[in-house]
């Protein structure tokens, strides 16, 4: 598949000339820009519909995302568990968090689960996860979400 093609390239042209008379961060601003990124997604298969399904796509790829962002704030933010470098007291915090993350993760899950942490918390997509640890892409799904739960539920019964 040609990700390069004068197909692709005039609907992204589109795509890019009307992202250029919206507002930033408005929902159409916001559902563009995805579309304009699916676009060039080499598993896309290139037709006359290019531009309507990108469009279609971006929408319900925001929705979906809409939809799982009460469940995803529920899990512990990254940058709570990296740190962010302003303070010491800041890092330190973050560091007790990581010791404390990686002391459940050992003791309630199988042992490639520790292969998986530092993939999620640098957020390296699925895929990067399993090329780095030689894991399914599924496993690493499937490990992150029971890191993702364990965690919740050791940080809810701490607090």
């Amino acid at each position: 598949m040609n990700v390069n093609s004068h197909g692709r390239a005039d609907v992204a042209l589109r795509i890019y000339r009307h992202l250029r008379r919206l507002r930033p961060g408005s929902d159409e601003y916001e559902t563009a820009e995805k579309a304009l990124s699916l676009v060039f997604n080499e598993h896309r298969c290139e037709d006359s519909f290019l531009l309507r399904n990108v469009l279609r796509d971006a929408r319900r790829v925001r929705e979906r995302s809409a939809a799982r962002a009460p469940e995803r704030a529920q899990y512990v933010q990254v940058d709570d568990v990296r740190g962010t470098g302003n303070c010491p007291e800041q890092n330190l915090a973050a560091a007790e968090m990581l010791a404390q993350v990686e002391r459940v993760v050992a003791s309630e899950l199988p042992s490639d689960a520790l292969l998986c942490l530092p993939g999620l918390l640098r957020e390296e997509t699925i895929e990067e996860s399993s090329a780095v640890t030689g894991l399914l892409p599924r496993r690493v799904k499937y490990l992150r979400d029971r890191i993702r739960t364990s965690v919740a539920n050791a940080l809810a019964l701490a607090s």
